[in-house]
């Protein structure tokens, strides 16, 4: 762990989820909300071996029944989330972000707790061909890249997480060394009832 740091989990959670036609934070993944089990997710990895006194969980989005940060700015993605994260955040140095998906219910905390101590001397870590999960140091850099993508002008294309890892000291981690299905993404009813077949 980087203990000389502040640690904030956050669940990305603000997508309209349109495509699954319900929302998929409440979704249930073995017997779990995929909200709960993403709370659950980062409770486990950031009180691992550590005091909670520098531990913090938000959840991105608009969820009823749960705390939440909502999009300052609506429809731009993952990127959106992240700016109200930071904006949220204010001017805290000594800083990280360990970012989870509401719809990657198959991440483990032992991946986490890999992005994290791999991203030790670095502004981000990532396994390589995914963008999630992320470590994500919190600096100048990342607040200058974050603000500029959100301005108006700004087309889609360019409001993305990977356009921002491009302009950032990034380790690239090995994915093959967990399963594949930790990295499964679900956004259709086909993708979930895929998912939960494999998890059975």
């Amino acid at each position: 762990m980087n203990s000389s740091q502040d640690m904030v989990g956050v669940v990305l959670a603000g997508g309209r989820s349109s495509r699954m036609g319900t929302n998929k934070a409440f979704l249930e993944f073995e017997g779990q909300r995929l909200i709960d089990r993403s709370l659950a997710l980062l409770r486990e990895t950031l009180m691992f071996g550590t005091s909670q006194l520098d531990r913090e969980i938000l959840i991105s989005g608009n969820l009823e029944g749960y705390p939440c940060l909502p999009d300052r700015l609506l429809n731009i993605g993952p990127i959106g989330g992240l700016e109200s994260v930071l904006s949220y955040l204010g001017p805290r140095d000594h800083l990280s972000l360990i970012l989870v998906p509401i719809d990657m219910p198959a991440i483990t905390s032992n991946m986490l707790r890999n992005l994290i101590v791999s991203g030790s001397g670095y502004e981000a870590a990532m396994f390589q061909g995914y963008e999630f999960p992320l470590y994500l140091q919190v600096n100048r850099r990342v607040k200058t890249s974050v603000s500029s993508m959100c301005r108006e002008h700004v087309p889609q294309s360019k409001r993305s997480i990977k356009q921002l890892l491009l302009s950032l000291d990034v380790n690239l981690l090995d994915a093959t060394l967990y399963d594949l299905e930790c990295f499964y993404n679900v956004n259709t009813p086909v993708q979930w009832e895929q998912m939960r077949r494999v998890s059975v």
